[in-house]
């Protein structure tokens, strides 16, 4: 009976370390990094084109003192309509005098655009920081945006996230 105890309690640190690890990684990307997230539309060059295309723009304003650099491994979207081509991994220099700006291209069907305008999709991202002693800390994020489709002249604005 007591070897159950000890398993539960095992396990329920193991759940307890996982969900503290995931934590750690949201709050590192807001604690470390000053980074705005853009989606850009493209202008169509076939009005009877079925598929839109744009830009998921990251633009890194300000990061910590000790980061030495910012490695994006991977841009997602929370729905699935919106796909993104094989990404390479995005990176940011550490601390620097400039803003860094880096984008990742997408596409997404237009009829399932129209599905979903005013309704709210999560970018997601991940990947990991270094700092100036050679550790890695990965790192994750999930930024908010609402859909703006509109339906009138079929262009979609650009928001800032």
């Amino acid at each position: 009976m007591l070897a159950y105890y000890v398993l539960y309690g095992v396990g329920f640190l193991f759940v307890f370390a996982l969900i503290y690890n995931e934590r750690q990684k949201y709050r590192r990307y807001r604690s470390l990094m000053d980074m705005a997230v853009e989606i850009q539309f493209q202008e169509p060059t076939d009005p009877y084109d079925h598929i839109r295309r744009g830009s998921v723009v990251l633009c890194l304003h300000d990061c910590g003192d000790n980061i030495k650099g910012i490695v994006i491994k991977q841009v997602s979207f929370s729905h699935s309509t919106f796909q993104i081509p094989i990404l390479d991994k995005l990176y940011f220099r550490g601390k620097g005098d400039k803003k860094q700006l880096l984008s990742a291209s997408f596409r997404v069907r237009r009829h399932a655009l129209r599905k979903l305008n005013g309704k709210r999709i999560y970018i997601r991202l991940s990947g990991w920081t270094s700092d100036i002693d050679g550790k890695a800390k990965p790192f994750k994020a999930r930024v908010p945006y609402t859909v703006q489709y509109a339906i009138n002249d079929h262009q979609e604005g650009a928001a800032v996230v």
